[in-house]
């Protein structure tokens, strides 16, 4: 419905009593939650949409939330309002690989939906709205899409799972979604995901995690405890095809353990930091330096607390780590072992910002194509030699090391081709004994993976993005008075400061430039110059930083030079 370009007809602001009747339609779990909507400025616009369709989008602080079609009591949700609120609607699982299906205009073929004994497929009415979430490798995206259910949940699965489920009306990346704040979808665990979704009728009150007051800062493995009292403690619903308990806790486990070396080596840097509260090291020092999206719950792990880990990590072979002292009841570390092999061999694995990260600071962004590791590509990485670990993030070269490095070692190197054995052949799902030249292997095995862009900004720090890099936009608007204004969008995605941006062109453009902190389509502040300066700032995102051309958009939008003019 809104893969292509719609026409805005009107804008008009909603009534507070009109307000409250457009959430009312809203039946949910959240119904308490979404009365926090009534605080927004709620305005509708009546769109067309390239079919002649028209249709009413309610935005709430300018975000596109709800949208109803004509002659259709249905109103149903975008993408924006399920990332907000995931309990609204009924939730249906599908595989990555049926999502391209989607996003090529095709409706949802039942056959592509995931069904699994431990987590009841949702109840609902012919003609409701339903979500779309994506699964794979463990982890649930979205909802991504947004559909009307052509059939009821019971004639679903007396259908036997065939034919058409849901006609599908709007999906992430689609106009609708370009017309908001252009945000990433959430990425969740299946447990977390399974306690947010109604999954029947029968009116299940599973009430979200409230964060808890804490009046005094707590100390030693108390704050661990705290810390690990917060989290979600449900049991794990993964089917039979997604990654097991063991594997969590395993994973779990070699996360605590990188994460904990890299941060006592590029983070601590030198003993002025000690002693140091183990609690508070575990929350500011470990936690803080998770990548994105990961998390670690101690009690699935065979530590159970940190404790636990510190102790046996002093009982390694090469000695002890850290020297733990014990004063009130509270435990200190006193001192670290900075040549002890684990802590010297430690690599970087911290994608905030730290000090130990700005020692190779670059003075442009660079901006690398990567992949993050998951688990249909872990067994052949790992079989190449490698200490990899599902989301480590790789770069192309490296991985065509690693494979030619797994080739040589295994004898499957034939003329700069590589020999499929079975451990290949399991990963690029082509079960026969074929040779096939480097490049090709490179391909199929970074297809298993996710895309990812390691952002490097001007003082060293490591941003990463998911998927996609958005762009640094250029709009050029007149305003009151035939003021012409330049705003500029998504500067903090590459590192960059709105406020020094600000600065140079108030210097270097004799111009007013002031920060808006929030605006739509924008991530991060954004910055707003009097008058059309949209060459100064191309030239200095593209000299001064060394942004590649590719990520920035709207720089025809500068102001025209006359020929023969210098």
């Amino acid at each position: 419905m809104f893969r292509k370009p719609f026409t805005v007809k009107n804008n008009a602001n909603v009534r507070s009593s009109d307000r409250r009747k457009i959430l009312s339609r809203l039946q949910s779990e959240e119904q308490n939650s979404i009365n926090s909507l009534l605080k927004m400025q709620v305005s509708v616009l009546r769109v067309v949409n390239f079919q002649g369709i028209s249709v009413n989008v309610y935005l709430f602080d300018k975000e596109p939330f709800l949208f109803e079609i004509d002659h259709d009591s249905t109103i149903f949700p975008t993408v924006y309002m399920l990332w907000k609120f995931p309990r609204l609607f009924p939730t249906i699982f599908i595989g990555e690989q049926v999502m391209s299906f989607l996003e090529n205009g095709a409706d949802l073929m039942l056959p592509g939906v995931i069904l699994w004994e431990e987590i009841p497929f949702p109840s609902f009415k012919k003609g409701a709205a339903v979500s779309i979430a994506t699964i794979s490798n463990g982890r649930i995206c979205g909802p991504l899409a947004v559909g009307r259910a052509l059939l009821s949940s019971d004639s679903i699965l007396a259908s036997g799972m065939k034919g058409r489920g849901v006609e599908i009306l709007h999906l992430f990346k689609d106009q609708l979604w370009e017309s908001g704040s252009q945000i990433q979808p959430p990425l969740y665990s299946l447990d977390e995901f399974t306690l947010k979704i109604p999954v029947s009728d029968e009116n299940i009150d599973v009430p979200p995690a409230e964060p808890q007051a804490i009046d005094e800062e707590p100390t030693g493995f108390e704050m661990v405890d705290l810390i690990e009292s917060c989290q979600e403690t449900v049991e794990s619903l993964e089917p039979e095809n997604l990654i097991k308990n063991e594997l969590d806790a395993q994973h779990m486990e070699e996360l605590l353990t990188q994460t904990f070396f890299s941060a006592l080596k590029y983070k601590v840097l030198d003993d002025n930091h000690f002693p140091y509260d183990t609690g508070n090291f575990y929350a500011n020092f470990i936690l803080k330096s998770l990548p994105p999206n990961e998390k670690i719950d101690l009690k699935k792990t065979r530590f159970k607390k940190f404790n636990n880990f510190i102790r046996e990590i002093n009982e390694d072979k090469n000695g002890w780590v850290v020297k733990i002292s014990s004063k009130k009841g509270i435990d200190l570390i006193q001192e670290v072992n900075w040549e002890h092999p684990l802590v010297k061999n430690a690599e970087p694995f911290d994608f905030n910002e730290s000090e130990g990260s700005r020692r190779n600071a670059s003075s442009h962004i660079r901006v690398a194509e990567c992949y993050s590791i998951t688990e249909a590509a872990l067994n052949v990485l790992r079989a190449s030699g490698g200490t990899y670990r599902k989301g480590d993030i790789i770069q192309p070269n490296d991985l065509r090391d690693a494979l030619l490095a797994y080739a040589k070692k295994m004898n499957l190197e034939r003329d700069g081709k590589v020999e499929l054995d079975d451990t290949l052949q399991t990963a690029v799902k082509h079960f026969l004994p074929v040779v096939i030249p480097i490049n090709d292997l490179v391909q199929r095995i970074s297809n298993l993976m996710t895309k990812t862009f390691m952002i490097t900004t001007i003082d060293g720090k490591k941003i990463i993005r998911r998927m996609q890099v958005p762009q640094i936009t250029f709009q050029v608007e007149k305003r009151a008075g035939n003021k012409v204004v330049t705003l500029v969008n998504n500067l903090s995605v590459f590192g960059i400061d709105p406020k020094n941006m600000a600065s140079q062109v108030q210097s270097g453009a004799a111009t007013g430039a002031t920060i808006v902190q929030s605006a739509p389509n924008c991530e991060g502040p954004q910055l707003l110059i009097n008058g059309n300066h949209v060459n100064f700032v191309g030239t200095v995102l593209l000299d001064d930083y060394g942004l590649n051309k590719k990520y920035i958009k709207g720089l025809e939008l500068g102001v025209k030079q006359k020929k023969g003019k210098k």
